[in-house]
């Protein structure tokens, strides 16, 4: 499962969740789609 928080007005923390690992990231707001990124070819 990915996650994306929106933190403040520019941040973002992103993530995955699944059975073998849990990760986490720190980054910026993708501009009019928020904090998950876009899928390839969109």
């Amino acid at each position: 499962m990915d996650y994306g928080i929106w933190v403040c007005r520019t941040g973002c923390a992103t993530g995955a969740v699944d059975w073998e690992k849990v990760w986490a990231d720190v980054n910026g707001r993708c501009i009019g789609h928020g904090c998950l990124t876009l899928p390839v070819g969109h």
